[in-house]
């Protein structure tokens, strides 16, 4: 599976774990292993979207975590729409280039947010 994921030129992909809290067992295993490998082979390239009930966010972060996912940010939706998710996804993704850019240039941070009322 390394081999596979790391030799991929797709470009920016997308990791869907639909339910996580549902999967128990060898299947959270095989799932949360899957998550570690493309985050480690896949060069940057790949993003992991994880749905999960509420109730269960704390211990289905714990397992990325565990599995070396180095950053797992929470998203709140109420019924969501595939529409909105992404677009919410654009929304967050927009704001870690910013903050990448901020960190690049310090000048050019400063311009930006003089420049950006929110």
């Amino acid at each position: 599976m390394e081999s596979l994921v790391g030799g991929s030129n797709v470009g920016e992909s997308v990791l869907v774990l639909d339910g996580f809290e549902q999967l128990q067992g060898p299947a959270r295993s095989r799932a949360a292993e899957l998550a570690r490998i493309v985050t480690k082979a896949g060069h940057g390239q790949w993003k992991i979207l994880v749905t999960v009930q509420p109730y269960q966010w704390i211990e289905v972060r714990q397992t990325l975590l565990d599995a070396g996912i180095a950053e797992v940010l929470r998203l709140d939706f109420a019924d969501p729409n595939p529409r909105e998710v992404l677009q919410k996804l654009e929304t967050r993704r927009e704001r870690v280039i910013q903050s990448e850019r901020v960190a690049a240039d310090p000048m050019q941070s400063r311009h930006t947010a003089l420049g950006n009322p929110h």
